[in-house]
């Protein structure tokens, strides 16, 4: 829906959505893959878990990104 930003020169940071629903995404340590995912314009699949952030006080869910691909792309 969103981004990747980087984050700490190393992370990515974008929003994801799906069926109406959007969630934080982090994808840690993939600083170097986001002109893939920029380019990705039909829509990613994402390997994820859903983890719980807090900060400053405040707790939301986020999803932490394992992997990605473009939508209907071969397995690498």
């Amino acid at each position: 829906a969103d981004g990747p930003r980087r984050i700490k020169e190393r992370h990515l940071s974008m929003s994801l959505r799906q069926d109406g629903v959007a969630l934080r995404g982090v994808f840690w340590r993939a600083a170097e893959r986001a002109s893939e995912m920029a380019a990705a314009r039909d829509g990613l699949d994402v390997a994820y878990s859903i983890e719980r952030n807090t900060f400053n006080g405040y707790t939301s869910l986020e999803v932490s990104l394992s992997d990605v691909r473009a939508s209907g792309a071969e397995p690498r």
